[in-house]
Parts: structure tokens; C-alpha cells; sequence
């Protein structure tokens, strides 16, 4: 059975234009899975950026925001947020929460050649092979 590098691994190789792909823990902010083309990258970057992804989906903001909604319409909003596509100069960056595992997150990079659908089916692919190794 493969592990969660390894499953990111793959996910990045069959990307065209794949450049990384991450799995977080979104209680703890941990990175419990990654795998990129970048060797110099410093471990710290990484867990910076594994940190924000938390903050985008769990963070206070998004909290006070999901609070207000509830109070606004009578029903009780939490962990609205499924997922966030992000694009910077040269990246797309697609992020969603496992359903099934909505604790956890996978994060794939691609460099802008790789289609946004592209970008999307692989991290729906890879969702059913990482949900299983997510604790």
C-alpha cells in the first residue's frame, strides 16, 4: 500500500506542469503528506504555508464570518469552506477538504501550462487514495 508521499508524488507526476502536492491536517496545521519539484525548498516554507491553508479554512476571520451567517439565517454555519483555487504569477493552487475526512485537506501546485480542470481532477483524484490514510 502506498503512503501519502507517495500518493503526492504520483499526483505531481501526472500533473503536467505538477509542481507539488500536500496533504494538512487542518486541527493541527501539520503537513502529513507532501511531495514537490522543488528540493531547496526549506521545511520551514513548507509548514508556513501549511499553516495559512489553516487559516483560510479555519481561521479566526473565516470563524467570525461562518458565526455571523448562522446569526443572520437562523442556522448553524461551520466549516463552510470546501475548497479555494489560488493563482499567483506563475501557479495555480487548488485546495480542497476530503469530504469524508473534512479534518484533512489536499493541496496540489501546478504551473500556470496545466489547465485549471486539469488542476481540479487531480485533486479529486487523488482524494479516494489519500481519504483512506488519513487518520
Amino acid at each position: 500500500m502506498a503512503d501519502l508521499n507517495q500518493i503526492c508524488a504520483e499526483v505531481v507526476s501526472a500533473l503536467p506542469d505538477g509542481i507539488g502536492c500536500a496533504v494538512i491536517d487542518l486541527e493541527s496545521g501539520l503537513l502529513i503528506g507532501v511531495a514537490h519539484l522543488s528540493p531547496d525548498l526549506p521545511t520551514s516554507l513548507l509548514d508556513t504555508m501549511a499553516a495559512s491553508v489553516v487559516e483560510m479554512f479555519r481561521g479566526r476571520n473565516v470563524t467570525v464570518i461562518e458565526d455571523m451567517l448562522s446569526q443572520y439565517s437562523g442556522n448553524k454555519q461551520t466549516r463552510m469552506l470546501e475548497g479555494l483555487q489560488l493563482t499567483t504569477e506563475k501557479t495555480h493552487v487548488f485546495m480542497s477538504v476530503i469530504p469524508d475526512k473534512p479534518a484533512y485537506l489536499v493541496a496540489v501546485v501546478s504551473g500556470k501550462r496545466a489547465t485549471l480542470g486539469a488542476g481540479w481532477a487531480a485533486v479529486r483524484g487523488a482524494m479516494p487514495k489519500i481519504s483512506p490514510l488519513c487518520p
